[in-house]
C-alpha cells in the first residue's frame, strides 16, 4: 500500500522507516564496500542478505537514497551537463574537454576519474567501449527542413576549435536522404571473432539478437558501425510492436529468430581496422562502409540525393509507403559527433492518426512526478462496441502521448490531451 501511494520504492522506504531512532552512519566508503560485496556475491539470496543488513543500519533518508541508487531511480533533476561543469571546476579542466571526453566515453564517472588524473587527452574511440549516438534535430515539413539545412552552419567542427563549414548554396550542395526506421538503434563493435551490440542507452543487447553477431563474426574487417535493427520478413518491415517481443530476453530462444526475423541496417562507420573515422566526412565514411563485404543479414541503408524541398516531400511519402517513420536528411560533409544534436542531421516526421479515448484509470508517477497523476489507462471502443483498455505514460512532462495500438487497424495513433 505504501508503494502504491508513492509509486516510488525509495519514497516508500523513507515512509516505512520514518521515526526509526537510528543515528546516521552510512558513509560513501561504506557504499563502495557494499556495492562491491553485492557485485561479488553469488546468487539472489546472498545479495538480498547484504542489502537487508545495510538497510537495517540506515536512517529513513539513508534508506531512501540507497534504494534509489540500487534501483537506478535517482531522479533529482540534476542534468549530466551540470555534472560535467562541476567536474571541470573541481579539476580545473576546460568544460569543452570534459564534454568531449564524456561523449566518447559514455560514462560520467570514468570521465571524472580521467579529469582528476589529467588523462583526458588520451580519450578516443575504442572498440567495446560504446560512444553516444549522433542525434538528429526534428522538423515537421519538407520546406522547413530544406530551409534549415541551407540557412548557414550545418556541420559541426571536427575539433572544438575549428570553424564549422557552411553550405555555399542550396543549388550546389544537395542533401542526402535516408529512411528513418522504426527499429532499435544499434552500435555494433566487431574485432576478430568478438561481436558486441549496444542499444541507444549504451546497454549491451548482443544476447537479444544472437543471429546478428553470428552473421558478422567472420567479417574480414574489424569495425564499429551505427545502424538500426529492424524486424523484417523478406522485404517487408515488421511493426515495432512485433520487434518489442524480442526485447528483454536474456537467454536465446530457439524459435524467436524465426518468428520475428531481424536485419541490421548499417548507415554509418565510426571505426575500421584500428582507426577512428569520426572526423572524416560522411561521404568518405560511406565509401568505406560500401567497400566492406557484408553478409546477407546486414544491409546498407539506401541513400537518395535531394535537390529541392519537393524531392524531400516525395522521398518522405515513399519512405512512409515502405513502412518507415519518415526521413533523416544528412550533410555529406558532416563529421560524426557523438551525443550531439545539430543541423548536420535533420529528421522529418509528421503527425499520425488520432483517436478518441476515455481515461479509465490514473496513477502517480515517479521521482519528480511522484505527486502528479502521469500514468494513465485509456479505453477505446471497437466496431463491436467493446471497450479495450491500454496503459500509457506522459513522457518528459509533455502532454502528448505516443503508443502502439495493436487492437485497432490503425497506424500508430497519437493522443493529444
Amino acid at each position: 500500500m505504501v508503494y502504491l501511494k508513492h509509486s516510488d520504492v525509495g519514497e516508500a522506504a523513507d515512509e516505512l522507516l520514518r521515526g526509526r531512532a537510528t543515528p546516521p552512519t552510512l558513509r560513501i566508503p561504506d557504499l563502495v564496500e557494499l556495492f562491491q560485496a553485492v557485485h561479488d556475491a553469488r546468487g539472489p539470496s546472498l545479495k538480498l542478505g547484504l542489502l537487508e543488513t545495510a538497510l537495517g543500519r540506515c536512517t529513513a533518508v539513508e534508506a531512501k537514497y540507497l534504494v534509489k541508487i540500487v534501483t537506478g531511480d535517482l531522479r533529482i533533476g540534476l542534468k549530466e551537463g551540470l555534472v560535467e561543469e562541476a567536474i571541470a571546476v573541481a579539476f580545473q579542466v576546460p568544460p569543452d574537454e570534459i564534454r568531449q571526453a564524456n561523449l566518447l566515453l559514455g560514462n560520467i564517472g570514468e570521465t571524472a576519474v580521467l579529469a582528476k588524473e589529467k588523462g583526458l587527452h588520451d580519450v578516443g574511440l575504442e572498440p567495446f567501449r560504446p560512444v553516444k549516438f549522433m542525434l538528429a534535430s526534428p522538423e515537421s515539413t519538407a520546406a522547413e527542413l530544406w530551409q534549415r539545412f541551407h540557412s548557414g552552419v550545418t556541420s559541426l567542427p571536427a575539433t572544438l576549435h575549428e570553424t564549422p563549414p557552411t553550405f555555399p548554396s542550396p543549388e550546389r550542395h544537395p542533401i542526402w536522404l535516408e529512411d528513418k526506421y522504426d527499429g532499435i538503434r544499434c552500435q555494433m563493435h566487431k574485432v576478430g571473432s568478438r561481436v558486441t551490440l549496444y542499444s541507444r542507452d549504451l546497454k549491451e543487447i548482443t544476447a537479444t539478437f544472437p543471429e546478428v553477431g553470428d552473421a558478422v563474426r567472420n567479417l574480414s574487417a574489424d569495425v564499429v558501425i551505427d545502424g538500426e535493427i529492424l524486424g523484417m520478413r523478406g522485404e517487408a518491415v515488421l511493426p515495432f510492436s512485433d520487434l518489442q517481443k524480442r526485447l528483454g530476453r536474456r537467454e536465446g530462444d530457439l524459435f524467436m529468430s524465426e518468428e520475428i526475423p531481424v536485419r541490421l541496417l548499417a548507415f554509418d562507420l565510426l571505426w575500421v581496422d584500428g582507426c577512428s573515422v569520426l572526423n572524416e566526412p560522411l561521404a568518405s565514411r560511406r565509401r568505406r562502409l560500401e567497400e566492406i563485404q557484408w553478409p546477407a543479414l546486414v544491409r546498407l541503408a539506401a541513400v537518395r540525393v535531394a535537390h529541392s524541398s519537393e524531392e524531400v516531400e516525395q522521398a518522405f511519402d515513399a519512405a512512409r509507403a515502405r513502412g518507415n517513420e519518415g526521413l533523416v536528411a544528412k550533410d555529406p560533409d558532416s563529421i560524426y559527433s557523438p551525443g550531439r544534436r545539430g543541423l548536420a542531421w535533420i529528421k522529418l516526421k509528421k503527425a499520425l492518426a488520432t483517436l478518441d479515448c476515455v481515461v479509465v484509470g490514473a496513477e502517480f508517477g515517479h521521482g519528480r512526478r511522484k505527486d502528479v497523476l502521469s500514468d494513465y489507462t485509456f479505453a477505446v471502443r471497437d466496431e463491436c462496441l467493446v471497450l479495450f483498455a491500454f496503459p500509457c505514460s506522459v513522457r518528459h512532462d509533455r502532454y502528448r502521448l505516443g503508443f502502439q495500438c495493436s487492437l485497432l487497424d490503425l497506424p500508430e495513433p497519437h493522443l493529444d490531451l
